[in-house]
């Protein structure tokens, strides 16, 4: 693969299975795959049921079996996908009753036996979804209790970080400083105050029995579930959006807008023990290969935890000319598709638009691929 041809691609979730990674491109329709032993990122197919070009379709991938769960952020469904078979199942879900069609879904889910359930992003919903026969239900009866600590409908709702400790899983929003035991054998919730009234939570963690909160001001929260005790230790740090992970008797703090320092927390020592300049913002914290990690997807690159620091890891190119030309027979086959994300303009419009001597149109100045066949037609279509 040429430089000239490497396009990088982006995603806001991935998912490692075995020595590959899987992903959904976040630029657009496209199901990824980059193996360990190749450098370029091989495109799998589309997902089917969606429109080519739209852009954050999934949010959260989970794996079960054999099979890769995609989050619906602004897919129009739910898709799974059997990595043996290379196919897809696909659920329809009535999002009008909860107020969801056509609108951002669910960024973030978990995975409890064969139970995959999702948060809602804007709208406080939890969809359960059985992954082994696609039926699903949204869990009821939970908001009003909720609201009695106070909700505000201008704001995000479910945080992107959950902590899951046996069949207990604990859920922080956007919304307040409660903190949400949800009993996963029974689906029942108990809700800790944790800080103070309208305190908002960027991220959390769990070390051992101990919860650990990131403040929007800037604090950590040392909580106790034994005894419900709470401990503040401020913090300086440089941005307002972080993820974190544990490691060792640390957290690590990561920022996720701007700002270039990670903060390594000591828990037992109770202060900050370190910051390391990191090259990147971090979208996603996961394990690789038994490694602490992060994902930016400003660069497309893993970055690796080690002695030293962060240091790069994987890059997620593809060969941009060869996915043009899968794009190009997936319009050609479907002549009603339509080619823009507006809706307007379809594969022929393209063509007329072109013949007639229209300058670049805005997808052809946009990021997303496509922009080499769009030359290659422009060549043609004058030369002729």
């Amino acid at each position: 693969m040429s430089e000239c041809s490497r396009t990088k691609i982006r995603c806001n979730d991935l998912c490692i299975v075995g020595t590959d990674i899987w992903f959904s491109n976040a630029e657009m329709n496209g199901l990824f795959r980059k193996r360990s032993n190749r450098i370029e990122t091989e495109f799998v197919c589309f997902f089917p049921g969606e429109d080519l070009w739209q852009d954050e379709l999934h949010g959260t991938v989970i794996h079960y079996k054999n099979k890769l769960l995609f989050t619906p952020l602004y897919a129009k469904q739910v898709s799974v996908y059997d990595m043996e078979e290379g196919t897809f199942s696909i659920c329809q879900v009535n999002w009008s009753k909860e107020g969801l069609e056509g609108k951002v879904k669910f960024f973030w889910a978990v995975l409890y036996e064969n139970y995959v359930y999702m948060f809602g992003y804007y709208k406080p919903c939890i969809l359960k979804f059985n992954i082994d026969n696609g039926e699903y239900q949204f869990i009821e009866r939970w908001f009003e209790s909720f609201c009695q600590f106070g909700y505000k409908k201008e704001r995000e709702f479910f945080s992107e970080k959950s902590i899951i400790l046996g069949d207990r899983l604990y859920l922080f929003t956007k919304q307040n400083q409660i903190l949400i035991e949800f009993r996963l054998k029974d689906e029942q919730m108990i809700y800790h105050k944790v800080g103070n009234q309208e305190e908002q939570f960027i991220t959390a963690e769990c070390v051992k029995q101990d919860f650990w909160f990131l403040t929007k001001r800037g604090e950590l929260i040392e909580w106790s579930k034994e005894n419900g005790l709470t401990k503040r230790i401020a913090v300086d740090l440089e941005s307002d959006f972080y993820r974190c992970f544990c490691y060792q008797q640390y957290i690590v703090l990561l920022p996720s807008g701007r700002g270039n320092i990670a903060v390594f927390f000591d828990t037992l020592a109770g202060g900050i023990a370190k910051r390391i300049k990191i090259e990147s913002p971090a979208q996603i914290v996961k394990e690789y290969f038994g490694e602490p990690c992060y994902y930016s997807k400003k660069d497309s690159m893993i970055y690796r935890l080690n002695g030293k620091g962060f240091e790069m890891e994987e890059v997620f190119y593809t060969d941009a000319s060869v996915l043009d030309l899968f794009i190009w027979k997936e319009l050609n086959q479907k002549g009603k598709r339509q080619f823009y994300e507006n809706g307007k303009w379809k594969l022929t419009d393209y063509l007329t638009a072109v013949r007639n001597g229209e300058s670049l149109l805005p997808k052809e100045r946009s990021p997303f691929f496509g922009n080499e066949i769009h030359q290659k037609v422009r060549n043609e279509l004058i030369r002729k």
